[in-house]
C-alpha cells in the first residue's frame, strides 16, 4: 500500500455503523477536522452525545443498496457487525469515488489505518498492511515509550530554526550538510535528555559552521 498522510480538515467522511468500532473511527476523524456522517439506526452513548452536540451528522437508517449519499465522501468506513452488508456498502461507496475501509475484511480495503503516536506535529505510524494489527499495536507501544513529549517540543523549535535558515544565504549542499550535522546522534541525545536549549545551540552553531549566513 502507498503510505500517505491525508489532510481531512473540512472533508466529508462517512461511517456506516453505530457501535464501538464505529465510535473509535468517528472520534479519530473528528480529531482531524473531518465532517463526519454516521449511518445507523443505533448509536453508542458517546455517538448520541456527539450527535446532540452537533459534532456529527446522523442518518437514522441501516445502509441498503438504495441508500442516499448526500455527499461524495472522501473516506467511507464500513463498520457494522454484518460482513455481507459491509462488503456491499463498500462496493457502492467505491463506485461513487470514495476510498473505503472495511473493518471486517482487509482484502476489501482501499486503505488501512496505521497505529500511531503523536507528539504535537510529530506523527509516527506503524502498519502491517492489516496482516497483524496486534503486532502493530505492540510496536506502537514501544514507540510511545521511547519518544516522549520532548520530541514534539523539539520539533516546534526546529520549525522556527528552519524558517530562519530558509531566509539565509547558502547553497543547497550547505543546507544539506547543515541538517545532517544539526540532527546528529549527539543532538538527538541532548533532546532525549530534555536539554533542548543546548540542542538548539548546537544546531545554530552548525548553521554558522557551514556558512549559512544572513
Amino acid at each position: 500500500m502507498y503510505p500517505i498522510n491525508l489532510n481531512l480538515d473540512g472533508r466529508p467522511c462517512l461511517v456506516i455503523g453505530g457501535g464501538t468500532v464505529a465510535e473509535r473511527k468517528v472520534k479519530k476523524l473528528l480529531e482531524e477536522g473531518a465532517r463526519v456522517t454516521v449511518m445507523s439506526p443505533h448509536l453508542t452513548d458517546e455517538l448520541i452525545k456527539l450527535r446532540e452536540e452537533g459534532e456529527i451528522y446522523w442518518q437514522n437508517t441501516y445502509w441498503n443498496e438504495g441508500a442516499f449519499f448526500r455527499d461524495t465522501f472522501t473516506l467511507v468506513f464500513c463498520a457494522t457487525n454484518d460482513a455481507s452488508l459491509n462488503a456491499r456498502a463498500a462496493k457502492q461507496a467505491r463506485g461513487k469515488g470514495s476510498l473505503v475501509n472495511v473493518v471486517s475484511d482487509v482484502s476489501l480495503c482501499d486503505f488501512v489505518v496505521p497505529a500511531r503516536v503523536t507528539r504535537g506535529d510529530l506523527l509516527m505510524t506503524v502498519s502491517t498492511g492489516g496482516s497483524s494489527p496486534a503486532f502493530a499495536r505492540v510496536l506502537k507501544e514501544r514507540i510511545d515509550e521511547e519518544y516522549g513529549d520532548v520530541y514534539g517540543a523539539w520539533l516546534d523549535r526546529l520549525q522556527v530554526i528552519r524558517a530562519e535558515v530558509k531566509e539565509k544565504k547558502g547553497s543547497a549542499e550547505d543546507r544539506n550538510r547543515f541538517w545532517r550535522t544539526a540532527l546528529s546522534e549527539h543532538v538527538l541525545e541532548l533532546v532525549e535528555n530534555g536539554s533542548l536549549e543546548e540542542a538548539e545551540g548546537e544546531v545554530r552553531d552548525a548553521a554558522d559552521q557551514f556558512g549559512i549566513e544572513s
